[in-house]
């Protein structure tokens, strides 16, 4: 409980019931988040924050815990009106106190939340490249002889176990609940198969206002990651957003050359270890900055 300006402020979890309000929340700091992003984030992890005496939801942070060695933070906000009264860190805070000590913490960072996370113990390690495309200018990607591409058959179990086996192994860590859930759900997801009828790659897309976002995307090599991309991208009307790991410059130009700019390129900030948790080179497009 906080005390600002001489009003009680609760620190309280979210539920679906504050989905509007959260919804509310991001605009006011200008972020595009709507009904079904906010949606996803409370199914595949937990969401607290600050509230007036009033009711009103006036900060956020977003955890979301991958097997037993990471979380990611996301959502990390502050009403305009109320800052600079130090809820952002409060809110932070809390939400590292929940983590089990021997779990690493990741989080991409905004220029203003940079400081803060920096008194938290959280260093710099990495950044993320975000690319925004208002209209993919279409066409085809072939791949060679020993991959080809399909639409994922949902009904069975073994496609959906090997997609969450080789998203640990490209993220770097079990995201069971978040991929399983991105499986079930609307989202589109094509699969890369080798000659022995093996998955070796995978690409999601998922719709919502104001543009469809691209991610996780695990691909065994810049050509295959294009490709997939760009299969998946063929039918896809409107604007149309990823966010690439560092270091994955081949698929940069790749994909600005049908269309795509990039926006920003953040940082990534880890705490609890000095380094991301090993991974096997294949991840090439994040499932959002919020969840990694």
């Amino acid at each position: 409980m906080v005390n600002n300006n001489d009003e009680i402020l609760k620190l309280l979890p979210c539920s679906r019931t504050d989905t509007d309000s959260l919804v509310a929340l991001t605009h006011k700091v200008k972020w595009d988040f709507d009904e079904k992003r906010i949606n996803r984030l409370l199914r595949v992890g937990s969401i607290v924050g600050h509230r007036t005496s009033h009711g009103e939801l006036i900060s956020s942070t977003a955890v979301f815990r991958y097997g037993q060695t990471l979380t990611s933070l996301g959502l990390v906000i502050v009403h305009p009106d109320f800052q600079g009264r130090g809820l952002g860190k409060k809110v932070l805070e809390a939400c590292i106190q929940m983590i089990p000590e021997e779990e690493a913490i990741v989080l991409i960072a905004t220029p203003e939340g940079k400081p803060v996370y920096e008194k938290l113990g959280f260093t710099t390690v990495d950044s993320v490249h975000k690319y925004m495309c208002e209209s993919v200018q279409h066409h085809e990607v072939k791949v060679s002889n020993r991959y080809h591409i399909e639409d994922v058959n949902r009904h069975q179990s073994n496609v959906l176990h090997r997609i969450i086996q080789l998203d640990a192994d490209a993220f770097g860590a079990e995201r069971k609940l978040l991929i399983q859930n991105m499986f079930e759900s609307d989202s589109e997801c094509l699969v890369l198969f080798d000659q022995n009828g093996e998955i070796e790659g995978l690409c999601f897309a998922t719709k919502s206002e104001p543009y469809t976002v691209i991610g996780p995307l695990v691909a065994p090599n810049d050509e295959t990651a294009f490709a997939l991309l760009t299969k998946l991208t063929f039918s896809i009307e409107g604007r149309v957003r990823i966010d690439i790991p560092d270091g994955k410059t081949d698929l940069m130009k790749m994909i600005e050359s049908i269309g795509f700019h990039k926006m920003d390129n953040p940082p990534v900030m880890i705490c609890r270890t000095d380094q991301l948790p090993k991974r096997n080179g294949t991840y090439y497009a994040l499932a959002s900055q919020a969840l990694g």
